[in-house]
């Protein structure tokens, strides 16, 4: 499983964050991780590792399996 390191990680609302990753996976790594009211993150698999995880209303993460 690949791992990307961070700060912080903003998606806009109305934003999105697509991962493809093959079923191989990624570790999100990092301080502050948010998602604005509006925004999403899609991914097939998918792990976040934040001090702190904000997800606002009407935002989501979806790690399902599809993308």
């Amino acid at each position: 499983m690949a791992e990307i390191r961070f700060t912080s990680v903003t998606v806009k609302g109305g934003g999105q964050l697509n991962i493809e990753t093959e079923g191989k996976g990624v570790r999100l790594i990092g301080t502050d991780f948010i998602v604005e009211s509006g925004g999403s993150v899609v991914a097939d698999h998918l792990i976040v590792v934040a001090n702190s995880l904000t997800v606002q209303d009407s935002a989501y993460i979806s790690a399902d399996g599809k993308v």
